[in-house]
């Protein structure tokens, strides 16, 4: 298709233009498969975070559906003691890619990435959940619970919580009351990147 293009086409820039055309049809065409899919209840909340392009920061964006989705499900499905997996697992993710993306109540998008040891859910699991990153001031969520959870929490105190200014952190701060497990704190860059949670 591409070979009997190019022949119809005069000059290397008029291919390439039509080369881009072509790569933004199949785009469309990923998008639109992805929310068919979705719309029939076939795929995780991960490929939806994946579709959210408001989102997207330059081509550092990663499309979730492009990436192990046995392996993300092994990673929410871990707990305080899996340290190294989650880290193996979120390694080879990249710190660039979408987690989970969210909406608060004023409708501002927010993004968990897979982040590193200072941001994201990388610096959330290791120094609240797994204790990898500790120091004198650090609490901890419940060892009952699993990456999943976190993330849970996490979505349900940017969904529901009232958000402030923090001058402190320089960032959105979230905070919700879960019945179970407490006062939960989030906080948001002005990028709307999630860069830290913990519980009181």
């Amino acid at each position: 298709m591409i070979y009997g293009l190019k022949r119809r086409l005069r000059t290397r820039a008029e291919f390439a233009q039509a080369f881009e055309l072509l790569v933004s049809f199949f785009d469309l065409a990923d998008y639109y498969i992805t929310a068919r899919d979705c719309a029939q209840g076939d795929c995780s909340v991960l490929a939806l975070a994946g579709m959210v392009s408001p989102i997207a920061s330059g081509n550092s964006f990663k499309y979730l559906r492009h990436i192990d989705n046995a392996a993300f499900e092994k990673l929410l499905s871990l707990g305080a003691r899996n340290g190294d997996e989650v880290l193996g697992i979120l390694n080879k993710a990249g710190a660039d890619t979408v987690i989970r993306a969210m909406t608060d109540k004023a409708g501002n998008q927010i993004v968990l990435r897979a982040g590193n040891r200072e941001l994201g859910l990388r610096h959330i699991v290791g120094r609240h959940l797994t204790g990898e990153i500790h120091d004198k001031y650090t609490t901890y969520f419940s060892d009952r619970l699993k990456v999943g959870d976190v993330v849970d929490l996490v979505t349900q105190t940017v969904q529901n919580g009232d958000r402030t200014w923090s001058e402190f952190h320089k960032n959105w701060h979230y905070r919700w009351y879960h019945e179970t497990w407490g006062w939960i704190n989030v906080l948001v860059n002005e990028a709307g990147e999630l860069t830290y949670a913990f519980p009181d």
